[in-house]
C-alpha cells in the first residue's frame, strides 16, 4: 500500500506537466485561440479538434466533418416532418 501515494504523485505531476504543455500550444496558435472564443471550449477542446481537422479543405462542407468526429446531428422524423437538428 506504500507505492500507491507514490504512484498517484507521479501520475499528478505528469498529469500538470502534460496540462502545461496542452495551454501552452492553445495560447500560441491562432486557431486554438479563435476556438476558445465559443463558449464551452476550453484548450484541450481546441488542441483536439485542430488536430482531428488539420486540412479543413479536405471537408466538402461542415456536415461532413459528423464523419471524423463523433459530432452527428440529431434527426428529427415524424409521418409530417423531417429535420436536421444540432
Amino acid at each position: 500500500m506504500g507505492s500507491l501515494p507514490a504512484a498517484r504523485a507521479k501520475l499528478r505531476l505528469d498529469f500538470s506537466r502534460l496540462h502545461g504543455k496542452v495551454l501552452d500550444i492553445a495560447r500560441n496558435d491562432a486557431t486554438c485561440r479563435r476556438l476558445m472564443t465559443v463558449p464551452g471550449v476550453e484548450p484541450i477542446v481546441g488542441v483536439a479538434f485542430k488536430s482531428a481537422i488539420d486540412i479543413p479543405q479536405r471537408f466538402k462542407n461542415s456536415k461532413t466533418v459528423g464523419a471524423v468526429l463523433p459530432l452527428t446531428p440529431r434527426l428529427y422524423e415524424s409521418r409530417e416532418s423531417k429535420g436536421i437538428g444540432g
